[in-house]
């Protein structure tokens, strides 16, 4: 099975079990093994703050530049695969530190720098379940 090449409705991809180790698989290795001097989060995960992170900001374009088809299926399907990345995030996190299963129930993952901006006043019913970054536009 080509995870990459999708078969079907997305959704319905997404949730098949060849996809869901392939993301993780893919997800795992960019976040142990990405180079400290990248702004990925694989430098939080392996510092003494991660300890006290409940949450890793990762940019869309260090994400399409390391994972173009789970960066593509982030902006398409988010409610998807944000638990998918969350909860492999917790996983290495738990993993580098014993403890921090004992404070946090979750590591979220954040997304930032869309490079699509939608106006707040141009956001209809297909935007809903999408990830958008808005903005108000100034009268």
């Amino acid at each position: 099975m080509d995870a990459e090449d999708v078969k079907g409705k997305l959704s319905q991809w997404i949730k098949e079990d060849e996809t869901l180790k392939y993301i993780k698989i893919k997800f795992t290795k960019s976040l142990n093994h990405f180079k400290a001097d990248n702004d990925f989060p694989s430098t939080a995960l392996r510092s003494e703050r991660c300890v006290f992170l409940t949450w890793i900001s990762i940019s869309y374009n260090h994400l399409k530049e390391a994972l173009p088809t789970i960066a593509m299926w982030v902006g398409l399907e988010p409610t998807l695969i944000l638990p998918e990345l969350n909860a492999i995030a917790y996983s290495i996190a738990c993993k580098h530190y014993a403890s921090y299963k004992t404070l946090f129930p979750e590591v979220f993952i954040k997304i930032h720098d869309l490079p699509m901006l939608d106006y707040i006043r141009d956001l209809r019913h297909a935007h809903l379940g999408k990830l958008i970054r808005s903005a108000y536009l100034s009268i």
